[in-house]
């Protein structure tokens, strides 16, 4: 009699431990999937943020290079002024 109700319980005890388990694999797939997506998500702004960057390092070459050339041309005029005067 004890041993039937110790078996009962075993039993039940396998089938509630076999459910947590399914349980906690089917909600940690779940996780790492929505984790990959977030992961990717974050890789994308990462590369978009990277080619702004790109972008402006860019553009601050061509503008260094237009006041060099500003520069250039300023000391070109003065020397014009002062042969003419």
């Amino acid at each position: 009699m004890i041993t039937e109700a110790i078996i009962g319980s075993l039993i039940t005890s396998g089938f509630a431990f076999a459910g947590v388990v399914v349980s906690n694999h089917a909600s940690n797939k779940k996780n790492a999937i929505e984790q990959a997506k977030r992961d990717q998500q974050i890789e994308d702004k990462i590369q978009r943020l990277s080619e702004r960057v790109d972008a402006h390092n860019g553009m601050l070459d061509k503008v260094t290079n237009i006041e060099k050339a500003i520069v250039k041309i300023e000391t070109k005029i003065q020397s014009c002024e002062y042969i003419k005067n």
